[in-house]
């Protein structure tokens, strides 16, 4: 996998943009 989505999965801590890069899902 390039890319992963973020799930619809509240306790997911952090999603990937389409870069690949970790991000946070704080916001």
């Amino acid at each position: 996998m390039f890319y992963y989505l973020t799930p619809i999965n509240p306790e997911t801590r952090y999603r990937y943009d389409a870069l690949g890069r970790r991000v946070s899902k704080a916001t």
